[in-house]
């Protein structure tokens, strides 16, 4: 989890809950339990007072894991790059500090808050989850439409997993994580808290496929990274309420954006205000943890 450290403009900030972002309030220590914490766990001395925490973490962090401080300040082009006529992509991005497809004003990026693009944008799947949270028995549902012509593999991967096909999916899993007003954490179909995960495609990981849908838009439905980079079955759910190109500069370039929540907005709504764990032990992975489970009961791909 995130130690909070006495102020030193020289001392990274460590990596904290999966999505955490700048200006996240840290309550005061009291003097004793400060000292005892940074005996117990080896910790640099945590501050006594409350601070505010410039950290983004991404959604593949373990607490021993380096996150990337707030997001860089990307310098304005005075024109676009025409990366056919000799730029070099390595260059720009460099000189911009950008690490994004939008920021490199990349012509195949698919930004769906341009509405000429969101109406050219087809629908190629939709896959339904039926939810119930604790002991309900009542199921809410939502529905995604995938994006096939955009990234096919990534795509067939999620249906493959929704309809089971392959002798394990998603029906029975947990929606395992939750970062109020940024994400949703799914896809433990090894049933391991979420630490690891399963392709359909290949039965371990596979690569990648692009970045080409841009994480402008709520509600966007992308793949979690491995540590090693790589892509199996857990996903995240965007929650931002609107258009954040914010937070799209995080996600844009580094996760496989590939579908997007388009019923049943109202129920992610609900999911995410759920109550979550919250002491010593529930950091890294195992912050943001449902205190009642979140179970997708049944699964599949929506009729057409």
């Amino acid at each position: 989890g995130m130690m909070l450290r006495s102020a030193s403009p020289s001392m990274s900030l460590r990596c904290g809950g999966e999505g955490e972002s700048e200006g996240v309030a840290r309550e005061p220590v009291p003097p004793l339990s400060r000292r005892w914490v940074a005996g117990a766990i080896g910790g640099a001395l945590l501050s006594g007072s409350a601070e505010k925490v410039a950290a983004f973490c991404p959604p593949n962090c373990r607490p021993d894991e380096n996150g990337p401080n707030e997001p860089p300040a990307i310098e304005a082009l005075s024109k676009p790059i025409d990366l056919d006529k000799g730029g070099n992509a390595k260059e720009i991005a460099k000189r911009t500090r950008a690490t994004s497809l939008s920021q490199l004003n990349d012509p195949d990026a698919v930004d769906l808050s341009n509405a000429e693009v969101f109406d050219k944008t087809k629908e190629t799947d939709r896959v339904f989850f039926d939810i119930q949270v604790g002991k309900s028995t009542n199921t809410s549902r939502i529905e995604i439409a995938l994006y096939g012509d955009i990234v096919p593999e990534t795509c067939r991967n999620f249906k493959m997993l929704a309809t089971g096909e392959k002798g394990f999916g998603y029906k029975g899993t947990e929606l395992f994580r939750i970062v109020q007003g940024l994400q949703i954490s799914g896809g433990d179909v090894n049933k391991d808290g979420g630490k690891t995960g399963k392709s359909a495609l290949t039965g371990d990981t596979f690569e990648p496929e692009n970045y080409k849908l841009l994480h402008t838009v709520p509600y966007t439905v992308s793949m979690a990274n491995s540590l090693d980079k790589q892509n199996d079955s857990r996903f995240f759910i965007s929650t931002r309420p609107e258009v954040d190109p914010g937070y799209s500069k995080i996600f844009d370039g580094k996760y496989v954006a590939f579908g997007r929540i388009v019923k049943g907005q109202d129920v992610v709504k609900a999911i995410d205000a759920l109550e979550t764990t919250t002491g010593i032990f529930n950091k890294g992975v195992k912050s943001g943890r449902p205190k009642n489970p979140v179970v997708i009961v049944d699964c599949g791909v929506v009729a057409k």
